[in-house]
């Protein structure tokens, strides 16, 4: 994942390039990682992994509106 910085062991270590970061609805950055995750790793199978590390459920509603149905 381009970024996402991991340690020798592969461990979560802290995200770079937060240019647009800033207070706001969490969905849209939660939309964008999930969407980063499925493309660059060519699968949704970690979706629920991250989404369970996160404590989160998934919000297909916020997920639609954040990312464009070209995207999808």
């Amino acid at each position: 994942m381009p970024n996402i910085f991991v340690n020798k062991d592969n461990e979560f270590v802290g995200f770079i390039d937060l240019d647009n970061s800033g207070f706001g609805d969490k969905w849209y950055d939660y939309s964008w990682l999930l969407w980063s995750l499925e493309y660059n790793l060519k699968s949704n199978k970690y979706n629920k992994i991250l989404l369970n590390k996160l404590k989160l459920e998934f919000d297909k509603e916020k997920y639609n509106m954040y990312i464009p149905k070209d995207y999808r």
